[in-house]
């Protein structure tokens, strides 16, 4: 989580306040009738270059190469070399272009990474797969946000979510059948290896049929797993918001209890009820009554 947040700071102060600079700088040079240093405009586009050869299209850019980028291409705009080429000024404008736009796919990136990484993880919470680490991520968003555990809520939220004909229960049933239907898939690969790897080894002179199917399942249940993964957070999203827009409904219409003025208000409520549960417990409420 801090990492992710390191990230999404420098990336952003970069593309917001250092570029400003850069900006500056080519007015300053525009307005002096000046261009730049062509040893300069050479370092930058090195700079860029090597900035770009470093970084693969799944990860972040390195932070010092994106400092040291950007340092070369504001000291090309200051340089303002009063004899300059006109192929040198349009070489470094490239460079400035592609910079920004690697920029500003960094800051895209590292929000992205931001908003999945889940607050406040333990150590201590982590468990087998990521599969399992996603749903646990759903869980914590209930119990530290709200102070209700999932089950409870989650159990009563069904009942009163609206007809199927609803936008939004559309989409979380697409959502939860897309979890299913991922699941299903990797089930049934799995028994591609496990069944036909050792028939194969028994039964097949060639060993290369034997090889393929041995080599090519790998990369398939990775595949697959990875799209079990990503079905799990969209519809954990999902639930997370059913949870945000349906918890105050559970609270007044099943519950029974009034409508809470304040978060610190619900999280008492919460945490009453669920005490409420625990054997020998003296915990009372009040039931409101609703209007009809």
């Amino acid at each position: 989580m801090a990492i992710a947040k390191r990230n999404r700071v420098f990336f952003f102060q970069m593309y917001d306040q250092n570029l400003k600079a850069i900006y500056r700088a080519k007015e300053d040079m525009n307005s002096a009738s000046a261009g730049p240093n062509k040893i300069q405009v050479e370092q930058a586009v090195e700079a860029l270059n090597v900035l770009t050869e470093s970084t693969r299209s799944t990860e972040l850019p390195d932070r010092v190469r994106v400092q040291a980028t950007f340092d070369k291409i504001l000291s090309a705009y200051n340089s303002r070399a009063a004899n300059f080429s006109i192929d040198d000024l349009s070489m470094l404008e490239d460079a400035c272009s592609q910079f920004i736009a690697m920029l500003y796919e960094a800051v895209s990136e590292s929000e992205y990474r931001l908003r999945r990484t889940p607050s406040n993880y333990k150590r201590t919470d982590l468990l087998p797969t990521r599969v399992a680490d996603t749903r646990k991520s759903i869980e914590r968003y209930c119990e530290e946000l709200y102070h209700v555990d999932f089950s409870y809520v989650w159990a009563r939220i069904q009942m009163i979510l609206p007809a199927e004909s609803n936008q939004f229960s559309l989409r979380l049933r697409d959502a939860q059948s897309q979890v299913n239907f991922s699941i299903l898939i990797l089930g049934l690969m799995c028994t591609v290896p496990l069944v036909w790897l050792p028939i194969l080894f028994a039964v097949s002179k060639s060993p290369w049929l034997f090889l393929a199917v041995g080599f090519l399942s790998v990369p398939v249940l990775l595949f697959l797993y990875e799209l079990v993964v990503q079905s799990e957070a969209v519809f954990g999203e999902l639930v997370r918001a059913a949870i945000d827009k349906y918890r105050l409904q559970v609270l007044t219409e099943i519950v029974h209890q009034p409508l809470p003025q304040t978060l610190a208000v619900e999280r008492t409520l919460w945490l009453g009820l669920r005490s409420a549960a625990e054997a020998g417990n003296s915990v009372d409420f009040l039931l409101s009554k609703k209007d009809n």
